[in-house]
């Protein structure tokens, strides 16, 4: 659930085991006790596995890239930093008549 937050926000995966983690720890310590914190410290909110995590999400979105009737389609979205603050926008949307695999890719020369 962390690292989908992270994601969604757009944070980087460092946030995670920089402050994310040792926040919480505060918060519990306080609220809970020692031995409530000391069981925090085994949440896996490493930056590499937060990195990981969220490259397994955005390659189980590419890998979902049909819709229901099995037809391929192409997204564009722009991602830009605007005012110091990432934003995203839609821009567009095609039915492909090929599919998403790679083959299709070297057979059109897209790769």
């Amino acid at each position: 659930m962390v690292v989908l937050r992270i994601a969604q926000e757009k944070k980087p995966h460092t946030i995670a085991e920089n402050l994310i983690l040792p926040c919480c720890k505060d918060i519990v310590h306080c609220i809970l006790g020692d031995m409530a914190e000391k069981k925090l410290t085994s949440l896996p909110l490493f930056n590499d596995t937060i990195k990981r995590r969220i490259t397994d999400m955005a390659d189980d979105v590419e890998q979902q890239s049909t819709d229901v009737s099995s037809c391929a389609q192409l997204l564009v979205f722009a991602r830009y930093i605007k005012d110091g603050d990432f934003k995203e926008e839609f821009l567009f949307f095609h039915c492909l008549e090929t599919t998403t695999k790679g083959e299709e890719s070297d057979r059109m020369g897209l790769t």
